[in-house]
């Protein structure tokens, strides 16, 4: 549950918050003496209203019944595709204006599953990639290098934008190139255990146009 959703429906900080329970498909909150209900579409994270695989593939136990696939990608990418509707030169100004806020903490890559490297090159000193300061420009070079690096392992988890103390919508980002990589090589990360990883191998029959 996204409790900065149940926040802004509510009106309340989630510090004010009594209860939080579950009947059904609605979601049950009390605040201030008063029981207010929602809807799972209103009160979910955006990205598990995207979730592909409610009931994992493989587990050793399973907490409930096994929910099959219902993905809601208009809920879930509605802040997304609002993004991407608006000229470059918009998003290009949105995406300066969202980055200037970034501290640098790296929240967003520490929690990141598919984020592994021994050393990140933003460590780097020889040669230095990106300077210390968050600047808007490092802060980009920092977003863009790390979704070409996580391409093909990415799940669209959604915990980089989850963690982010700033709330920048990172999953704007992050989609995107999982949606790049679903259209350019039919591929879904973690969906298939006997696959090989994207990056590691290719295939004659990839379509030429993406080294174009």
């Amino acid at each position: 549950i996204d409790l900065a959703k149940i926040e802004r429906l509510t009106g309340k900080d989630r510090d004010e918050l009594d209860e939080i329970s579950r009947q059904g498909e609605k979601v049950i909150v009390k605040v201030g003496g008063q029981k207010k209900e929602f809807t799972a579409n209103q009160v979910l994270f955006d990205h598990c209203l995207a979730c592909e695989l409610p009931t994992p593939q493989e587990y050793d136990i399973l907490l409930g019944e096994p929910r099959p696939p219902a993905p809601n990608m208009e809920a879930s990418g509605k802040n997304i595709a609002g993004l991407k509707g608006i000229p470059s030169a918009e998003r290009w100004q949105s995406w300066q204006n969202e980055l200037s806020r970034c501290i640098r903490c790296y929240a967003c890559r520490n929690v990141c599953p598919a984020c592994f490297c021994q050393r990140c090159f933003v460590e780097e000193t020889e040669p230095q990639w990106v300077m210390p300061m968050p600047r808007w420009q490092d802060n980009l070079i920092f977003q863009i290098v790390r979704n070409i690096h996580v391409a093909g392992r990415c799940t669209d988890c959604g915990e980089c934008e989850r963690v982010c103390p700033v709330n920048i919508p990172l999953r704007s980002l992050t989609r995107e190139m999982y949606d790049i990589v679903g259209e350019l090589f039919k591929f879904k990360s973690g969906m298939d255990k006997e696959a090989l990883p994207l990056m590691t191998h290719y295939e004659q029959e990839e379509a030429e146009d993406f080294f174009r």
